[in-house]
Order: structure tokens, then C-alpha cells, then sequence
């Protein structure tokens, strides 16, 4: 689907930070509902570096692991994003180095006794 609740964009505003609901600016965590693995503003708020590095011709629908290239993914769209802008498939790629008040990164970590298996799909 388009995001991780499904396609209807305007169930977004219930999920997520973005242009019609953000007032211009970042919020704080776990304000919005969950997606279905429990994650919070996985759509919106702000961009999300991720291990991936960005390449432009992988095929419609891969989610691989790219290993090779300078450039880093971030996806989940952000606060100044029209909806669309925050579908789960989007991605962008700049160089680690590259700042912006809309973007950041979430700190994950598998906790003693938890499966350390990957989650597959982007989930934003």
C-alpha cells in the first residue's frame, strides 16, 4: 500500500505529522496512531536516514539492502510534505553529511531476549 495503514490518503492525518496538520514544525513521538508493528510516525514529522545507500535504478517494488554508492536513503516524508510526499515507497539519497531541520534518524536496538530478525517493508 501506499503507507503503512493502507492507501487512503486521508487517513494520513490520524498516522502522521505533514503539511495540512504539522503547523510547520516537528512533534513529539507518539502522538499519532501506530502502524500494525507498533512504530509511531514512521509517515511525516521528519525524513529518516536508513542503512540503505541510494541508488536510481533499482526496479519498481525492490526494497533491497544497497550496499554499494556515497549516497544514504531517507524516507518518511516530513512536517512541510504534502501527503504524497510521505508514502511509504519514497526515498531520497544525499550524502551522510547533508543537514536539514526536517530530517533525522531513529535509534533502534534489539532488546535482550527479542529476536533480532528484520521487519520487512520500509513501514516510511
Amino acid at each position: 500500500t501506499a503507507w503503512s495503514f493502507g492507501d487512503d490518503a486521508k487517513q494520513l492525518d490520524g498516522f502522521g505529522w505533514y503539511m495540512d496538520n504539522s503547523d510547520r514544525k516537528t512533534h513529539k513521538v507518539g502522538q499519532k496512531k501506530p502502524n500494525a508493528w507498533g512504530f509511531c510516525d514512521m509517515h511525516g514529522n521528519v525524513w529518516e536516514w536508513c542503512q540503505d545507500k541510494f541508488r536510481t535504478d533499482l526496479p519498481g517494488g525492490e526494497d533491497p539492502l544497497v550496499v554499494e554508492g556515497s549516497f544514504r536513503v531517507f524516507r518518511g516524508g516530513n512536517w512541510g510534505d504534502f501527503a504524497r510526499g510521505c508514502r511509504a515507497a519514497l526515498r531520497y539519497g544525499y550524502e551522510p553529511a547533508y543537514r536539514l531541520n526536517h530530517l533525522g534518524f531513529r535509534v533502534a536496538a534489539v532488546l535482550p531476549g527479542k529476536s533480532s530478525q528484520r521487519v520487512s517493508g520500509d513501514g516510511g
